[in-house]
C-alpha cells in the first residue's frame, strides 16, 4: 500500500433494513493528518455496542506504515499447545504473614527483593506463592534461599491442600549467597498455591528469593548429580533425559567429572585441561535454556565452569555455544566455539565467595543468545553462528593462558556443578493469525482455541467471523518478530469479557511460556479496572477509575501509548489515565503477545495472568498515535 493514496467509497444497500448507508473504506494509508481507521457507519442506528467491527480490510491497516503488527484474531484454524517453559515467581511479590517482611539489605537477590523475617521469635512464618501451571503434569519446584547459619534449615512446604512437606536447606558462608534446592509435585493445569513456612517441626531462620516452577513436558534433561563419589560420570542415566557422554575436544577435553560427595560433579583429575560432557538426549529445537548450579567450595586459579548448548557432536574440534564462570576474571563470559575457533560474545562481572552457589542458564532462542545467572539476564547478543539444535550438556576447565592450563579441583577445592536442567522453550505449530499490515509479521495461535459467537452486525456485512476465545489458561497469540524495545510505541486490543484479569497485550523476553523481564502492557485487574505499564527502572503504572469494571460483557477498545509526552491509557476512545513524568521503558529485546504472559509482582496483579474471554482486533505500532486517532480507532470498531 502506498501512503497518501485516494479513499474509495462503496455504496451498500441492505434490504433487510432498508436502510442505505455509504461505508467508507480506507484501503492505503491516508496523509499524515487523516491517520488512524477514518472509516465509518453514516446510519448511527446500527453501531451497535455489542460486537466490535472493522470497516472492511483497508480499516486494519489504516496506520498500516507505522505497524508492528495488526492482527485480526478469529476462530479459523486449529493449534496445538506448546511446550510450556519455566515461570519464576518472585517471594517479596507473594502473599506475606506471621512475621514474613520483604527486604533489600542484602545482595545477590533477583527481583527488587528477598523475604526475611523466619527467625524464631516468628515461628509460623508464612510465604504463600501462586503459580500457574500450564499443562497437567509433574512439576519441578525450585526454592532459592541463603542460609548463614552455619548448619542445615528446615521448612515446611505446602502445595494447596496436599500433605505438607519437610524440605532442608544446607548452609552457606554469607547472608549474601544463595542457594537453590529443588522439590516436585503433580500440579493440574491452572492456578495452585505454594506455601512454604516455618513450621513448629522447622528450624527456619533463612532467607526466600523466588520460586521456579517447571512442567515435565518443558524438560527433555534434568539430573541433580546424586551418584557413588569418585565415580566418573560418562554413562550415567540423567534423572529425565539419557544418558551422559564425555567429549573429547582436539584430543584435550578428555577428563572425567566425578561426583562428589556432597552430591554435585567436578572436574576429576589435576593434570588435564578440561572436561566437556552431553547428555545423549537432542533437543527436539534449536530453541532451548541450559542451565546449571555453579557450587563454589573455594577459588581456584584458572577455574572455569558451565554449560554448553547447540553442540555438534560430529565436530571433533568442537563446535557449541558456552556460558561459564571464571575465576580469573571474576566473570560470566559467554562464547561461540566453531570448529575450535572460540569467540568472544560478552561478559558480566560478579565475583562469587566460597561456599556460594549461583544458577547459570545458557538461552537460545533462534539468533537471540542470552546468559542468566540467578534467573536475571545478564547478557543478550544476535548470532547466527550455530543454527543446530545440537546437543546440551557441561563443561569444567579449558583454562587457556599461553597454552592449555591444568586445574586442580577436589572435593573440597574450586567450583562444582548441581542440579543440571535443558528445557524447551515452547515450541508450538499453532495456527497463523493474519498481519493486515504491509509487515506481514503473522502471529501465531498458541494452545486452546474456541470460537464465540459472530459479532451482531445490525444487517451491516462489515464483520463475518467469530470471535477469537480464550481459556484463561493455555489461550493467547504471539508475533515471531524478535524486537528492541522502543520507548515510543502503541498498543491497541479490542476485548469482551465477564471474568476480570488477566493480560491483554504487552511485551517480554519470551515468544512462548512465561516471560522473564517483561513490561509494556496492558492488564486487566481482579476488579475489572485496566492497568498500562512499563519498567523503566521500577514499575510505573496508570490505572482506569475506580468503582469502573471492563469485564461487563460488553466490547470494549483499549489502547495505551508511550512517548516524550509520557503514558495514556484509552478506553472506548476517550483517555482514562494518564502520566507526563514517565517516558521511557525497559530497553530489553524481546517478543509482542496478546491475552497471556508474565504479570506477578506488578501493581494489582490479577491472581491469573491469562485472559479469559473474547478478542477481535490487536495491534501495535511504532509512533504515540493522537488521542483523535484512537477515538477514529474504536469509531471504526463499532
Amino acid at each position: 500500500m502506498r501512503p497518501h493514496s485516494p479513499l474509495r467509497a462503496r455504496r451498500v444497500t441492505l434490504a433487510a433494513s432498508g436502510a442505505v448507508l455509504v461505508a467508507l473504506c480506507l484501503f492505503s494509508q491516508a496523509s499524515e493528518t487523516m491517520a488512524g481507521f477514518t472509516a465509518r457507519v453514516t446510519n448511527s442506528a446500527n453501531r451497535a455496542g455489542t460486537a466490535p467491527y472493522f470497516t472492511c480490510a483497508g480499516a486494519y491497516t489504516a496506520d498500516a506504515a507505522n505497524a508492528l503488527f495488526a492482527y485480526r484474531l478469529d476462530d479459523s484454524g486449529t493449534s496445538t499447545a506448546p511446550y510450556p517453559g519455566s515461570a519464576l515467581y518472585e517471594a517479596e511479590s507473594a502473599t506475606l504473614s506471621g512475621g514474613a517482611i520483604a527486604v533489600n539489605d542484602h545482595t545477590g537477590y533477583s527481583g527488587t527483593g528477598f523475604v526475611a523475617g523466619y527467625t524464631d521469635a516468628n515461628r509460623g512464618a508464612r510465604t504463600v506463592f501462586t503459580v500457574s501451571a500450564p499443562v497437567t503434569d509433574t512439576h519441578a519446584i525450585a526454592v532459592r534461599y541463603a542460609n548463614a547459619g552455619g548448619t542445615a534449615k528446615t521448612l515446611t512446604l505446602q502445595v494447596d491442600s496436599t500433605a505438607a512437606q519437610q524440605i532442608s536447606l544446607p548452609p552457606m558462608v554469607s547472608w549474601d549467597d544463595w542457594s537453590t534446592v529443588h522439590v516436585s509435585a503433580p500440579l493440574t493445569a491452572g492456578s495452585h498455591t505454594v506455601a512454604l513456612t516455618f513450621g513448629p517441626n522447622d528450624t527456619g531462620n533463612v532467607n526466600l528469593d523466588y520460586l521456579q516452577v517447571s512442567p515435565r513436558s518443558a524438560v527433555a534433561v534434568r539430573d541433580t548429580f546424586s551418584g557413588t563419589a569418585g565415580t566418573p560420570l560418562q554413562g550415567r542415566s540423567a534423572d529425565v533425559g539419557g544418558s551422559w557422554v564425555r567429549r573429547d575436544i582436539s584430543g584435550l577435553g578428555d577428563d572425567d567429572a566425578v561426583f562428589t560427595p556432597s552430591g554435585r560433579i567436578r572436574k576429576g583429575n589435576a593434570s588435564t585441561y578440561a572436561a566437556l560432557y552431553t547428555s545423549s538426549t537432542a533437543p527436539t529445537s534449536a530453541d532451548y535454556t541450559v542451565s546449571a548450579d555453579i557450587a563454589t567450595v573455594s577459588s581456584v586459579p584458572e577455574d572455569r565452569v558451565g554449560v554448553v548448548g547447540r553442540m555438534d557432536p560430529a565436530n571433533p574440534n568442537g563446535t557449541f555455544y558456552m556460558a561459564r564462570y571464571e575465576q580469573a576474571g571474576a566473570a560470566y563470559v559467554l562464547f561461540r566455539v566453531v570448529n575450535d575457533s572460540w569467540t568472544y560474545l560478552g561478559e558480566w562481572g560478579a565475583p562469587v565467595t566460597a561456599n556460594s552457589t549461583h544458577r547459570l542458564s545458557l538461552d537460545m532462542n533462534g539468533t537471540t543468545i542470552r546468559m542468566l545467572v540467578d534467573g536475571t539476564q545478564r547478557l543478550s547478543v544476535t548470532d547466527s553462528g550455530i543454527t543446530a539444535a545440537g546437543l546440551a550438556g557441561v563443561a569444567m576447565g579449558f583454562a587457556y593462558t599461553t597454552f592449555p592450563t591444568s586445574t586442580t579441583i577436589t572435593d573440597t577445592a574450586g567450583m562444582h556443578l548441581d542440579n543440571f536442567e535443558t528445557t524447551y522453550r515452547s515450541v508450538t505449530t499453532g495456527a497463523t493469525a493474519t498481519d493486515f499490515s504491509p509487515r506481514k509479521s503473522n502471529g501465531t495461535y498458541q494452545g486452546a482455541r474456541a470460537t464465540g459467537a459472530p459479532p451482531t452486525r445490525a444487517g451491516c456485512p462489515r464483520d463475518g467471523g467469530a470471535a477469537y476465545v480464550l481459556d484463561g489458561s493455555t489461550s493467547y497469540v504471539t508475533n515471531p518478530s524478535v524486537w528492541t524495545g522502543t520507548s515510543v510505541f502503541t498498543a491497541e486490543v479490542w476485548f469482551r469479557t465477564t471474568v476480570a484479569g488477566g493480560r491483554l497485550i504487552g511485551f517480554g523476553d519470551r515468544a512462548t511460556g512465561p516471560s522473564i523481564v517483561f513490561d509494556r502492557m496492558i492488564y486487566m485487574t481482579d476488579d475489572g479496572r485496566l492497568v498500562f505499564g512499563v519498567h523503566p527502572d521500577t514499575m510505573r503504572t496508570i490505572t482506569s477509575r475506580a468503582g469502573v469494571n471492563y469485564a461487563d460483557g460488553a466490547w470494549h477498545h483499549a489502547a495505551a501509548t508511550l512517548s516524550p509526552a509520557g503514558m495514556a491509557l484509552y478506553v472506548d476512545g476517550a483517555v482514562v489515565a494518564r502520566d507526563t513524568a514517565t517516558t521511557t521503558a525497559q530497553g530489553i529485546t524481546g517478543y509482542w503477545r496478546i491475552g497471556s504472559d508474565s504479570v506477578f509482582g506488578w501493581p494489582s496483579a490479577p491472581s491469573n495472568p491469562s485472559f479469559t474471554g473474547s478478542m477481535r482486533f490487536a495491534a501495535v505500532y511504532t509512533v504515540a498515535l493522537s488521542g483523535e486517532q484512537i477515538a477514529r480507532h474504536y469509531t471504526a470498531g463499532r
